[in-house]
């Protein structure tokens, strides 16, 4: 459900204001205000400036349905509720170093902390023995736990009974099964 805001343009109709060139040069712009009189075109072209980001940057936020207004009803928390509100603001900080490498069959993908470093990891083995235990290394180490594996073979009548992953460190897993001939596995890895 959206939400409202209180907050305006200031000279919605951009009226009695400065050019964008005129603003760009104005010497009190450039070097702040002096004493004196405040010339209404440059007041407006500030103003302007100002009220139009922040009444987008409000309507953008009411649209995903939070109220920002300026507190004129209750002035003691307008500051508080405008920090509330802006807090729902995503940011790089927020989630973190978005990382991805993908190969031929190989790839892994780590999002950032918004999601708790989730990274998954997927792969193909190369050719291995049935009945010998294998150690598959990933090509990115889990940093927290360690992942849950999941595994496949690559050929329908390579295995016969069963294929086991032994899980040993955050950096590999160790696999064995039982079948007629040598087999290669897809493999899927979830953790962080």
């Amino acid at each position: 459900m959206p939400g409202t805001s209180n907050f305006f343009s200031w000279n919605a109709n951009a009226n009695n204001q400065e050019s964008d060139a005129a603003y760009n040069s104005d010497t009190q712009r450039l070097n702040g205000a002096v004493s004196g009189v405040f010339a209404s075109q440059l007041a407006n072209k500030l103003f302007y400036q100002l009220a139009i980001f922040v009444a987008a940057m409000a309507q953008a936020l009411a649209a995903k349905g939070y109220s920002p207004n300026d507190g004129s009803a209750n002035p003691s928390t307008a500051l508080a509720n405008l920090e509330t509100v802006l807090g729902n603001i995503l940011t790089n900080a927020d989630l973190g170093t978005i990382t991805t490498s993908f190969g031929n069959k190989t790839g892994h993908v780590k999002l950032g902390s918004l999601f708790g470093g989730l990274t998954i990891q997927w792969g193909l083995t190369s050719s291995i023995a049935p009945n010998t235990l294998t150690a598959i290394t990933f090509a990115t180490a889990f940093a927290t736990n360690v992942p849950v594996v999941l595994l496949t073979p690559s050929a329908n009548n390579a295995v016969t009974s069963q294929a086991a992953v032994t899980l040993d460190t955050q950096s590999g897993f160790s696999l064995i099964f039982q079948g007629s001939s040598n087999s290669n596995f897809f493999w899927l890895a979830i953790g962080n």
